[in-house]
């Protein structure tokens, strides 16, 4: 059994993989607050387009965001292996419909590189890090930083 440090500390290098069509990202686990098949959802007006609406989970009410056309890509909705990702939003619970989700890995500090990097379709306000993971590079994402960016990009 692990010490309370120990397991702290293998709980923050601890992080979820999903993809998002072929891009991969990765997101700290203690972020997340649980992985779904994707609800029904309710659609509202909203000038942020991957906005899909509100769902009632649990009796929680969450906002519903397509990552697919958040990133100018295919949606996500209504693909057969896609999962919400439900985390806490600035404001408000989320869940974000993503392609696939992956089993958590471990990923050592120093294999995260933090130094400032090109911005692309990811906001680099939301970009934790690059994670080297043997041949691939995943970027390590904020779900509340980079949803909040994507949404004011939107309103824009």
């Amino acid at each position: 059994m692990y010490s309370e440090a120990e397991a702290d500390t293998l709980s923050e290098d601890r992080y979820l993989i999903f993809d998002v069509g072929s891009v991969r990202l990765a997101t700290p686990l203690l972020s997340v607050r649980e992985i779904v098949e994707p609800i029904p959802y309710k659609s509202v007006s909203n000038p942020f387009a991957p906005f899909l609406g509100l769902a009632n989970l649990r009796g929680q009410i969450i906002g519903v965001i397509d990552f697919g056309s958040c990133l100018s890509m295919a949606p996500v909705d209504g693909s057969p292996d896609s999962k919400m990702i439900v985390f806490d939003g600035e404001d408000s619970k989320l869940g974000i419909l993503v392609s696939d989700v992956h089993s958590p890995i471990v990923i050592n500090a120093e294999d995260i590189i933090t130094e400032a990097l090109t911005e692309a379709v990811i906001p680099a306000a939301a970009v934790l890090g690059i994670a080297k993971i043997t041949n691939d590079i995943i970027p390590i994402v904020s779900l509340a930083v980079l949803a909040k960016s994507l949404a004011l990009l939107g309103a824009a």
